[in-house]
């Protein structure tokens, strides 16, 4: 069974994932606008690998920087929680733990 801890947004966001065979994730949320503030601007798993997220005023996905520095412009896939029309994202994919 994975474990949520939601701490950011009032509670709304997940901010620490641990999965049943101990892996650990984490997500950080830098952004403060009302479109943005729901969509992480980090993920960093139990290895300490850290991807980062930006966003546009819309919400759209400007770069993604993964743990090996590698940089995408322009509109990547976006984080696992969006697209889905949901205003509170699921939290059972908001980690990529490995």
């Amino acid at each position: 069974m994975t474990t949520n801890t939601f701490g950011a947004n009032t509670g709304h966001s997940v901010t620490a994932s641990r999965t049943a065979g101990g892996a650990t994730g984490q997500a950080a949320y830098g952004n403060t606008a009302a479109n943005t503030k729901y969509l992480a601007t980090s993920a960093t798993n139990d290895a300490g690998n850290q991807s980062l997220y930006s966003f546009d005023g819309a919400g759209n996905t400007m770069t993604t920087t993964d743990a090996m520095a590698a940089t995408r412009t322009g509109p990547p896939p976006p984080p696992p929680h969006r697209g889905t029309g949901r205003t509170k994202p699921p939290t059972a994919t908001m980690l990529t733990i490995s």
